[in-house]
């Protein structure tokens, strides 16, 4: 009996860190978001485009490379 309870505990303890973890990436790619847009309040608007051009290229060739299972470093070769 005390192997089914330590199982599922194992189970929880696994669940709970596929959780933590997840929520700490979210966190970690929020927190990133933040400091960019706060470095973009003081420019002007056309550099703000840039930016955002730059930003939104940069994070479609990430989440591309991501979905196919590429590394980034593999992308830029």
């Amino acid at each position: 009996m005390p192997g089914v309870f330590s199982k599922k505990r194992e189970r929880e303890n696994k669940d709970r860190e596929a959780l933590e973890e997840e929520l700490y990436k979210q966190i970690g790619q929020l927190k990133v978001e933040l400091d960019w847009q706060k470095k973009t309040l003081d420019l002007t608007i056309e550099r703000n485009r840039q930016m955002i051009e730059f930003g939104l290229e940069a994070v479609l060739v990430i989440r591309l490379c991501e979905l196919l299972g590429v590394g980034i470093k593999h992308y830029r070769e």
